[in-house]
């Protein structure tokens, strides 16, 4: 017939302290809630239960077997002991351990915060560099309107050139009928017997 244990309400308080860690025995008076980390060597009801933690249900003890790295205050000694498996039992906690955890949980707060501020001056470098980037994009824009302005200057006098353009070569046009119209009157003159030379015109008749 098999037999089940049902954990009350105080079974799950966490790691609560044990009395003594050294007994071999069941203390002669026991109290519901004691509890005890069983010595070595133990006999008794404790048979077989070395290193076992034991706590009095109010009617029989109950063993519960430690995980490694299980810590607990034994009261008659004022002191934490960490169980660190079966080949080494329970061992006392050193003060200097102690110091060197909340040592190390120091160094890594400081880290901690070194990197804060690390992260805060980062932070302000990229708002800076935000700053002058949108300083050079200005610049930019500005660069960018000025180029256009120019851009519709060029194309006003690229049209003021295509209108001289045009108008010097009505002048040629106008110029080549001049030209025309005089040597005809050229032709004209020297019909009528006017000779005409490189120092001007003579006229006479025959």
């Amino acid at each position: 017939m098999a037999t089940y244990r049902i954990p009350v309400l105080e079974d799950f308080v966490w790691q609560p302290p044990v009395i003594d860690k050294d007994l071999t025995t069941p203390p002669a008076i026991k109290t519901k809630g004691d509890r005890y980390i069983v010595g070595t060597g133990a006999g008794g009801d404790w048979s077989g239960h070395d290193d076992d933690i034991t706590y009095y249900d109010g009617a029989d003890w109950q063993f519960d077997t430690p995980n490694e790295g299980c810590q607990l205050w034994v009261k008659d000694e004022d002191a934490f002991y960490v169980y660190k498996g079966e080949s080494h039992g329970w061992v006392l906690q050193e003060i200097s351990e102690i110091g060197a955890i909340s040592q190390a949980a120091s160094q890594a707060l400081s880290t901690a915060e070194a990197n804060s501020g690390n992260i805060q001056t980062n932070s302000d470098t990229i708002s800076a560099h935000k700053v002058e980037l949108d300083a050079v994009s200005g610049a930019v824009s500005a660069v960018t309107s000025a180029a256009k302005a120019n851009s519709a200057g060029i194309s006003a006098n690229v049209v003021d050139i295509q209108t001289n353009s045009n108008a010097a070569s009505a002048a040629a046009s106008a110029a080549k009928a001049n030209s025309a119209g005089i040597s005809a009157n050229v032709a004209d003159k020297q019909d009528k017997g006017t000779y005409v030379s490189e120092y001007g015109a003579i006229e006479f008749t025959i």
